[in-house]
């Protein structure tokens, strides 16, 4: 268990003596009695009346638990944190089953009589009970059969219209740890709905002209705003030109951005360059798995790809020449990764959390090792979502399990294919004569070494080498 996770061992019943409930245990062929009840009658029991594992040898507040139960109980009740069951709020908690639902799990402790007073008074000794039981009714609603328990403060909401505009350079700020504490399942609904936000765009057509950076978007996300159009994945048999596919591309940078700064568990105050590597890192892997997400929903053809502002490209044409994607990376996509994707039927929630774990990778370069431990522990708890979403879709732990491997798998499938991008967008900005595009040339650089551009030249010297973008939206149908 982690580190402060642990209540100390005086949060223990005091209505009840340790040395009259020891246990009746057998070790060793020896037959080690326990001292009797003040009844003289029952023993301990050996069953945590909870979820049924092996009880602890003293009672937790006025119960008999195992270590995983009682430790849930105190960091509920420490946290108030707001539990949800999805279901019908009457689930099965038992060993293998009591992580799946909070909410239930939760109130199972409360229906078998653990008593939240307990938590509260070993660390409130010099408070009086008065003071105690206004501090629990300011973070709580008073149980009452099914009703749940909710904190009394907003949770986590990630806002499109609402990123950090003081990212500074030298500037290194703490993990955000409370997102958590935050139930699951509701984080599983804000990513809903930040990919619907990020899908539906802003409508705003006016393109900034200005030569900007990276770290000018991250201060002010609405330098972006013209390439953040309603996405339009479908089939349109027309043959993509360079301006269109070097457009889609620039919509998947948005897209990325704003998922990255959507979803993230760090405070305002993260370095720019953490959150730069974070991009570097996640930007071809969010963009491959949604296209082919969303060419899986539009069509049936496994040789077209959809990309996100209405053209498609196919396997069995030559395509345009553009920075970000080219024919052999078309195929990969269709050919490695479009037949897994099919077989597995992938759902939205299951989608979005992939995209979830693609962010959350532990061990990315340039990344400080404080944001590398959390962002691994935040990684386990999406895993433990994704895991609930396979049991839900099969209803056995078997097939769940086995369909778990199987989404993951994916996840090393799309890193290697996005290698080829980053790849091609290094080729791509080191040779011929075309303009290049200096997000990504910072993004990437090119094979030379050469990144950070806009550090090199002065703005009149960049304008160019900016990529030319189309006035109007570009191919949708």
């Amino acid at each position: 268990m982690a580190s402060g996770a642990r209540p100390p061992s005086n949060q223990r019943s005091e209505s009840v003596s340790s040395k009259s409930k020891t246990r009746k245990l057998e070790m060793s062929g020896k037959n080690f009695s326990n001292q009797s009840l003040p009844n003289n009658e029952e023993t301990f029991p050996e069953v945590c009346v909870v979820c049924g594992d092996r009880a602890c040898s003293h009672y937790y507040y006025g119960v008999a638990a195992c270590h995983g139960c009682k430790c849930f109980f105190w960091r509920s009740v420490k946290s108030g944190t707001e539990y949800k069951c999805r279901y019908n709020k009457n689930c099965d908690i038992r060993i293998s089953r009591r992580s799946a639902c909070r909410y239930c799990r939760f109130q199972r402790c409360l229906n078998v009589g653990m008593q939240v007073e307990s938590v509260r008074s070993v660390y409130n000794k010099n408070y009086s009970n008065k003071n105690q039981k206004k501090e629990i009714d300011k973070r709580f609603v008073p149980y009452n059969g099914g009703e749940e328990i909710v904190k009394r403060e907003h949770i986590l909401s990630p806002s499109y219209n609402n990123f950090d505009n003081d990212i500074s350079e030298n500037t290194s700020l703490p993990i955000n740890h409370d997102i958590l504490k935050y139930e699951r399942n509701d984080y599983l609904d804000q990513l809903l709905n930040l990919k619907r936000i990020i899908e539906n765009g802003t409508n705003d057509n006016s393109m900034n002209n200005e030569v900007v950076s990276l770290k000018d978007i991250f201060i002010n996300p609405s330098l972006l705003n013209y390439f953040r159009q309603p996405t339009n994945y479908c089939v349109k048999l027309k043959t993509a030109k360079t301006d269109e596919i070097n457009f889609s591309g620039r919509i998947s940078l948005t897209m990325a951005i704003d998922w990255v700064q959507g979803i993230k568990v760090w405070n305002k105050n993260i370095s720019y360059e953490n959150a730069l590597n974070i991009l570097r890192a996640s930007f071809p892997s969010l963009t491959i798995i949604d296209i082919i997400f969303n060419s899986c929903k539009a069509t049936k053809d496994e040789s077209l790809l959809c990309l996100p502002n209405g053209i498609t490209v196919s396997k069995h044409e030559c395509i345009a020449p553009n920075f970000w994607i080219n024919n052999n990376i078309v195929l990969n996509i269709l050919e490695k990764l479009s037949p897994l994707m099919v077989k597995l039927n992938v759902s939205e929630a299951e989608f979005v959390l992939l995209k979830a774990l693609i962010v959350f990778q532990p061990y990315i370069s340039g990344k400080s090792d404080e944001t590398i431990t959390e962002t691994t522990n935040f990684r386990e708890n999406i895993e433990s979502l994704l895991y609930n979403e396979c049991y839900n879709h099969s209803g056995n732990m078997g097939k769940a399990a086995n369909r778990f491997a199987s989404l993951l798998s994916l996840l090393g499938t799309i890193l290697l294919l996005a290698r080829d991008i980053e790849d091609h967008i290094k080729i791509y900005q080191s040779f011929g004569n075309h303009k290049i595009d200096l997000l990504f040339i910072e993004l990437f650089g090119d094979i030379f070494g050469l990144n950070g551009v806009q550090h090199n030249f002065c703005k009149s010297d960049l304008k160019q080498y900016q990529i030319s973008m189309p006035q109007m939206e570009i191919g949708v149908s």
